[in-house]
């Protein structure tokens, strides 16, 4: 007698760790202490600056990975 088997995804893809991989706007502004602000962020997305952002619904987050890569590349000068 065959049983029905369900494959959970691994515990690094569960959706508590991927809801962990995004942050908000508020946390990012958390993140920088409050030197940005979140107008200063909207600004950035509106005019195409800043870390890659990601739209679902009428939510804006911010993949950890994105803000990182765009920190590297304020440190060494580059634009974007």
């Amino acid at each position: 007698m065959g049983g029905v088997t369900q494959d959970f995804p691994p515990e690094s893809e569960s959706p508590t760790r991927l809801s962990s991989d995004f942050i908000t706007p508020e946390e990012l502004v958390e993140r920088y202490r409050g030197r940005i602000s979140l107008r200063t962020l909207s600004n950035w997305r509106y005019a195409n600056r800043g870390p890659k952002y990601h739209r679902l619904g009428n939510r804006i987050l911010y993949k950890l990975d994105d803000v990182l890569e765009w920190e590297s590349r304020q440190a060494r000068g580059e634009r974007g």
